[in-house]
């Protein structure tokens, strides 16, 4: 329900109904991982705090100790760049980026894929890459909770 944030023609909001449904139970805390829109904290009433919680310093710590593990003298740390899988995780692979940074003490370049489509609603596009990644490790860093 954390991706049903928004009325559509006259269905109710589902996430707001699941909110209900978890304070008439008793639900005094919710802690939640990486939702789709922060707005879906305003659904439980001012009563029930709701932590949101981000996986991305702890998945960018992980790709640097395995990255990490792999410098020796002869190699250095490698040249990674961070991939948006399309534009709306722009700002999730930059706070991605910026962990992966500050953890390296490298400068680690960005590229995202364009998604191009010719006119509104249509379900195929031709993707783009900006960014170089040649020869780079690319980490592509998207949402965590897919739809099924």
């Amino acid at each position: 329900y954390a991706r049903q944030d928004r009325k559509i023609a006259r269905e109710p909001i589902a996430a707001a109904d699941v909110a209900r449904m978890l304070e008439t139970v008793g639900v005094d805390k919710v802690m939640c991982l990486d939702l789709h829109n922060d707005s879906l904290r305003g659904f439980f009433s001012p009563d029930v705090p709701v932590e949101h919680l981000l996986p991305g310093p702890v998945a960018a710590a992980y790709f640097h100790e395995e990255l990490e593990t792999k410098v020796t003298e002869a190699e250095p740390f490698p040249e990674v760049v961070v991939v948006a899988a399309h534009e709306g995780q722009v700002y999730r692979a930059k706070e991605f980026r910026k962990v992966l940074q500050k953890l390296s003490g490298k400068n680690i370049d960005m590229a995202f894929i364009s998604k191009v489509r010719q006119f509104p609603g249509q379900k195929t596009y031709e993707p783009y890459l900006v960014g170089d990644v040649d020869g780079k490790i690319c980490i592509i860093v998207s949402m965590v909770n897919c739809t099924m």
